[in-house]
């Protein structure tokens, strides 16, 4: 099989069936997909800009809401760093979410330790996921199961 298009199984496909397990790796080409990845820490920016290279993903860096304002509905997936200021972390899901083009651009906020409280705020303004750093290959190869909500996502936000 074609490398960029793999999808190692994990946790993540835990309520995923057989059948539809294979229609996502069958649509999905990871080499395709697009990661915005907003880190304000140069030296993990890079290490994870180079494990998203290494999973056959196109990576993209830079201020999130500059990024998307440019390039916006051409982004698959949002990787956001926690620790930015809580602030700009909700000023970045609200521009999205209250976006047509850009509500449907799933949003994983990277944590580096189980801080309840922020993940809780995010996931209320509509990040859809997080995930624990330091980020290892599983982890990265998973996110295309992501995909799917977006095909999915709703064309009015519910409040």
């Amino acid at each position: 099989m074609d490398k960029g298009k793999q999808i190692v199984t994990g946790k993540s496909d835990a309520g995923v069936s057989g059948s539809t397990n294979k229609k996502i790796r069958a649509l999905i080409d990871r080499s395709k997909l697009r990661i915005l990845l907003c880190d304000t820490n140069a030296g993990s920016c890079k290490e994870v800009a180079s494990l998203l290279k290494e999973c056959s993903y196109q990576g993209s860096t830079g201020e999130a809401i500059h990024v998307l304002s440019s390039e916006g509905p051409s982004i698959d997936i949002v990787l956001a760093e926690l620790d930015l200021p809580m602030a700009n972390c909700l000023k970045m899901l609200k521009y999205i979410t209250e976006d047509q083009e850009l509500r449907c651009i799933p949003v994983i906020m990277l944590v580096t330790e189980d801080k309840i409280s922020m993940i809780a705020n995010c996931l209320r303004y509509g990040a859809v996921d997080y995930l624990l750093t330091p980020l290892g290959i599983n982890e990265l190869l998973n996110l295309s199961i992501h995909m799917e909500s977006k095909a999915h996502a709703p064309t009015s936000r519910e409040e």
